[in-house]
């Protein structure tokens, strides 16, 4: 229930974020509001330890670029395509990363579960070219936004995978408020590129309401998942949280009209049961 519960809130968070123009400042903003709840978790759970500040800081950093790539996607494309892809694709990077370098083998299960999501994927990729919402652009458009999207899941993979071993070593509830802090700050870049301290506290000043759900939601659901991976297998966890990419097609074809929805939400479907195919095997 747990993790049901954290991917409906993540689809939720992300839905949020889909929905407003300034993307990058927004999740700048909602990353620095775990700044205001450090000091009383660090009175009550202490500081970090030495030997999980090299995990905070990869964390952090692989975050703050995960941050860039998902506004960048949104902003060229639709919400029921970017997110199954960023987030189906995350467990196929993690079972390929397992037969390169630490000599797994994928039963025959988990080849048919990778084939699936691969299959999956290809079925929500598709749609995105088959509709044009512009003919002279909008094919390059959807093929950088799926580029976009793998490369989300990409850096997903590296920080799941980095966080699942930080909390096997502390309380995860602290290391996700200092792993989102940093986030923020190294993502501040990123977010003063767009107009500068200006045009940052505009978007806050217009948008404090959204930046304050998503900067919420957002903790409540890492905290939960990392809460699931403390006491879970990470790829079990992982893989069971990711019936959010399902929740998201969902949402994006009822709750924003968005074309081939249809497709996408069986292409989801199909990404889902392959993770847990993956997992199984």
């Amino acid at each position: 229930m747990m993790l049901l519960a954290a991917a409906a809130l993540h689809a939720g968070w992300n839905l949020l974020l889909k929905q407003v123009e300034e993307k990058y400042i927004v999740s700048w903003w909602a990353a620095l509001f775990n700044l205001t709840l450090l000091p009383p978790a660090l009175l009550l759970w202490g500081p970090p330890v030495a030997r999980i500040w090299p995990y905070l800081l990869a964390s952090g950093l692989t975050e703050a670029f995960y941050m860039a790539a998902l506004a960048s996607a949104y902003h060229l494309s639709d919400f029921s395509l970017v997110y199954p892809i960023a987030r189906g694709a995350a467990p196929a990077f993690l079972a390929l990363w397992a037969m390169l370098f630490l000599g797994e083998r994928l039963t025959p299960l988990g080849a048919v579960g990778l084939m699936l999501v691969i299959g999956g994927l290809m079925i929500v990729g598709v749609s995105g070219l088959l509709y044009h919402r512009s003919a002279a652009h909008s094919a390059a458009i959807s093929r950088l936004a799926i580029v976009l999207a793998l490369g989300v899941a990409l850096l997903i993979s590296i920080y799941s995978t980095i966080d699942g071993a930080a909390v096997k070593l502390t309380a995860p509830t602290p290391y996700t408020l200092m792993a989102l802090s940093l986030s923020g700050v190294f993502f501040t870049p990123f977010a003063l590129q767009r107009g500068g301290w200006k045009r940052v506290a505009n978007v806050a000043h217009a948008h404090w309401r959204r930046i304050l759900a998503i900067g919420v939601i957002g903790l409540i659901t890492y905290t939960l998942v990392l809460n699931a991976y403390a006491i879970a297998q990470v790829s079990y966890s992982g893989a069971i949280r990711e019936v959010s990419v399902v929740f998201a097609a969902l949402m994006g074809w009822k709750l924003l009209g968005e074309e081939m929805g249809r497709l996408r939400v069986i292409g989801a479907t199909v990404i889902f049961c392959g993770v847990l195919l993956i997992v199984m095997g």
